[in-house]
């Protein structure tokens, strides 16, 4: 008997009695075991968001997905992530790096011109300051390197001995 498969559409031959046993007991008929397990399959064709190709997942897998993104492989995900989940996004994020990323921007030396300590400072006497007093606020424009006499003058109005010679040392606004 000629019949037609449930999944793919195909006609097929299959014995009469099969036939009568799938109407009586409402199943549905198949061309092949592919199709079978095709049917059985709950999920959807996805598209990669990085990617694009498609790609096939179970609705499970599709409601798991925190950001709603979906993806074909472990590095199109990495992709992505490495994009998005950067400083205080990133799970193991502990604090901003600032005073690596201002020693880097402006060298290892006070900013002060009036600095009364040594050009040649070791880098463990370098402070890095926030010109506005804001401690989150780590852009870089708000940051200045300044070694612990300066700072020390800036932030707890210590006066230093530049100071006391008429000279004011030019650090930003303080607290």
């Amino acid at each position: 008997m000629l019949v037609t498969c449930a999944k793919c559409g195909i006609q097929c031959e299959k014995l009469e009695k099969h036939v009568r046993y799938a109407v009586k007991h409402n199943y549905k008929l198949y061309c092949s075991r592919a199709c079978v397990y095709q049917s059985r399959e709950t999920g959807d064709e996805v598209i990669c968001v990085t990617c694009n190709k498609s790609v096939w997942r179970a609705r499970s897998q599709q409601t798991r997905s925190k950001s709603g993104n979906l993806f074909c492989s472990r590095s199109c995900a990495t992709v992505i992530n490495n994009k998005t989940k950067v400083g205080e996004k990133h799970h193991a994020f502990k604090g901003a790096d600032y005073r690596g990323r201002a020693l880097k921007a402006y060298g290892a030396r006070c900013v002060n011109s009036n600095c009364p300590s040594p050009v040649d400072l070791p880098v463990k006497l370098l402070d890095v300051d926030h010109i506005d007093g804001n401690r989150s606020n780590n852009d870089i424009a708000n940051l200045q390197v300044l070694c612990v006499l300066c700072h020390a003058a800036k932030t707890r109005e210590v006066v230093l001995e530049c100071q006391t010679q008429g000279e004011s040392p030019d650090l930003g606004s303080g607290h």
